[in-house]
């Protein structure tokens, strides 16, 4: 059976812990998953929840496994610190709420995420820092703002794919007009 949290979730304060899933996690309303310090391991089970945070410089540590990340929220739905290790393995981060209201996944330098895929609108990919993925992937056509990209950045995909149709195209954009993305 699924496990649901309906709390403020505040998850990994204890230095040198390991906290391990044992069945799918999911967050209630606008509750996220925050790791301070520590280790997290997904054990290859899914996540729901508002966002993701990494929220302190000191060691901790993400296994995703195979699981995937829904990321349900608006603002900062994820935020990666620099010296937050990340094992992306086969895991899939959705960014899916489609309101106009803006979504944020932020990255520390050097991130590298198996697959990300955009189901939802108004997403701004990265910060200033450069960061890679396996399969980058915008499923959102028809949506009012779509997918912009931080401009002081460089993304590293290996394999990209937006999914649109003739009349419901997928849009992307930089997030200084006049320079590339």
């Amino acid at each position: 059976a699924s496990v649901t949290i309906n709390f403020p979730v505040q998850l990994l304060c204890s230095v040198g812990g390991t906290y391990t899933l044992q069945d799918n996690l999911t967050l209630l309303s606008s509750r996220s998953l925050s790791i301070f310090d520590g280790i997290f391991d997904a054990n290859d089970h899914n996540v729901t929840g508002y966002g993701m945070f990494a929220n302190s410089s000191r060691a901790h540590e993400i296994y995703m496994g195979s699981g995937t990340f829904t990321l349900q929220g608006t603002g900062i739905v994820w935020n990666s610190f620099t010296g937050f290790v990340i094992h992306a393995e086969t895991s899939t981060i959705i960014i899916s709420d489609t309101s106009a209201t803006s979504k944020q996944l932020f990255t520390a330098s050097g991130d590298v995420y198996y697959n990300i895929t955009i189901t939802g609108d108004n997403v701004t990919l990265g910060s200033s820092n450069n960061w890679s993925c396996n399969t980058l992937t915008l499923n959102n056509p028809g949506l009012t703002n779509g997918v912009q990209f931080n401009s002081s950045q460089t993304v590293t995909v290996a394999s990209f794919v937006a999914e649109g149709t003739a009349g419901n195209l997928v849009k992307i954009s930089s997030s200084s007009a006049g320079t590339a993305a």
